[in-house]
């Protein structure tokens, strides 16, 4: 993904100078948008926001200010900044809805918020706006993972194919291929095979790996899941703290919670900040019905992921099922488990 919000970057500063070139009375302002892309394109987020908010006045803040400010907001933790930057992000088009690159960073943006509705809506504007060729990075991979995600398969496999086609050179939309097949087929061959292509691109690609355990775990390939986990594994066994997690949470959804519990220490031993591994671990409690320590790790898993000063939910069983009921992993086990 940053790739693809570097090579967006690089595509905007083009557009700011053909647009800019022509009007000297914006030399100034493009001035501050180079000296602030400069600094961002050394990872100084921060710096390069306080670039803009101090010189930039309100009234000269345009559709380049609120997309970049968002940009440079977001690209700090997606995890944790995303929503701010969609505030920013959302002004920048109203002031230009038929920006390309405004429409498929929203789109892309609703997606890690798994609002997948509202990133169809702006991916398919993007669509629309794109220009084969171009240089620009195809919408086809985020309009695929959305129709996925709200069970639009065939225009899923549709767009996928389109990413292949348009961006063979990486190795997500293989993959994503797999995983969009498996489910139409109901087979999991088609995940494997599309897997060993992607990982063939990538092989250091440890995200293909973690993305593929979860997507065997979604589903219901335990036993393939609990391979590919050990395989991974062999020679890592103090580095893959996701694994653990991963063979920890199928114990838990195979009953076994002695084994789950340990594999989920051995996780938060080795990370003890993975979002994954402490929500697995309140899970675990919640199941338990020990419900101070599930919130106690739903608590640290949502600081990994929050900024401080969130809203805390009440210590309640039934807040606590309702702040996870959107939660592929917690109904899983829910639906497994003779809790009621």
């Amino acid at each position: 993904m940053e790739i693809r919000n570097i090579k967006l970057i690089y595509t905007v500063i083009i557009i700011i100078i053909l647009i800019c070139s022509c009007k000297t009375e914006r030399e100034k302002l493009f001035e501050i948008y180079m000296e602030a892309l400069e600094m961002a394109n050394t990872g100084n987020y921060k710096e390069a926001i306080d670039i803009l908010n101090k010189n930039i006045k309100y009234i000269d803040r345009d559709y380049f200010f609120y997309f970049y400010r968002g940009l440079f907001t977001q690209q700090q933790n997606y995890l944790m900044y995303t929503e701010m930057a969609m505030k920013d992000y959302l002004i920048a088009y109203k002031k230009n809805k038929d920006a390309y690159d405004i429409n498929s960073t929203i789109g892309l943006s609703y997606i890690h918020l798994n609002e997948y509705e509202k990133a169809i809506y702006y991916l398919e504007r993007a669509y629309n706006l794109f220009i084969p060729g171009s240089g620009v990075l195809s919408p086809y991979w985020e309009l695929a993972e959305a129709y996925y995600h709200v069970g639009r398969l065939n225009e899923a496999l549709e767009m996928n194919t389109k990413a292949i086609q348009e961006e063979s050179e990486y190795s997500w939309p293989y993959l994503q291929r797999g995983i969009i097949l498996s489910q139409i087929e109901n087979s999991i061959e088609p995940l494997i095979k599309y897997y060993e292509i992607a990982i063939e691109i990538e092989p250091d690609n440890l995200l293909l790996k973690r993305d593929l355990s979860l997507r065997l775990i979604e589903m219901d390939y335990y036993e393939e899941a609990i391979f590919y986990n050990n395989k991974w594994l062999e020679g890592f066994e103090d580095y893959y703290d996701w694994c653990y997690a991963d063979l920890g949470y199928i114990y838990m959804l195979n009953g076994n919670w002695n084994n789950s519990y340990n594999m989920l220490k051995k996780a938060e031993s080795i990370n003890n900040n993975s979002k994954l591994t402490l929500q697995y671990l309140s899970f675990y409690y919640f199941f338990n019905n020990n419900i101070n320590e599930a919130y106690s790790y739903e608590a640290r898993a949502r600081l990994t992921t929050e900024p401080s000063g969130m809203t805390r939910w009440k210590k309640t069983r039934n807040d606590f099922m309702e702040g996870y009921k959107n939660n592929w992993q917690f109904r899983k086990l829910f639906n497994k488990s003779e809790y009621e």
